[in-house]
């Protein structure tokens, strides 16, 4: 089996990616309230996480205006990306099942269930975990662990 080989990425710049990927194909806007420090990871594993992440958020909403926050906190060795939507939430039992390859959690929306199953498999080989919250028809927190990169911008880390 290949290894993979993790390297510091700049996870600003994954997400700047990450939402020109989505930007063509949904309407919404992300909202940035941290500074974003490097991690860890493989670049391109790390676009494809954010996309999907916010791609659901996007969505998996029927507000008018669809947002996705992102916010990081260092907790040396790792660090906690987490992205809010205000979309319509999840019940507990797709909480529950979120990992699960094909598992469709709205039947009223589009989608193959493949996305969530992905962002939990890849962020695992990134040496991370993923955790999910949600509360129906408010919204759905995705949570990530990575590892941090030793050398941090100065005052990215500062919480």
């Amino acid at each position: 089996m290949h290894q993979l080989t993790l390297v510091d990425v700049d996870l600003g710049d994954a997400l700047f990616e990450a939402w020109a990927d989505v930007q063509g194909n949904r309407l919404g806007h992300i909202e940035v309230l941290s500074g974003l420090p490097l991690v860890r990871g493989h670049r391109v594993m790390l676009v494809q996480v954010l996309t999907n992440i916010i791609d659901n958020g996007l969505k998996f909403n029927r507000d008018s205006a669809p947002l996705v926050t992102v916010k990081a906190v260092c907790e040396p060795p790792f660090m906690k990306l987490t992205l809010q939507d205000n979309g319509v939430g999840m019940a507990d039992y797709a909480v529950a099942r979120y990992a699960e390859m094909f598992y469709r959690g709205h039947a009223n929306f589009q989608g193959t269930g493949v996305g969530t199953y992905v962002i939990t498999k890849m962020v695992a080989a990134l040496s991370g975990e993923v955790a999910v919250e949600s509360v129906p028809g408010e919204y759905t927190r995705v949570t990530i662990h990575l590892l941090m990169a030793h050398n941090q911008p100065a005052g990215i880390c500062h919480e």
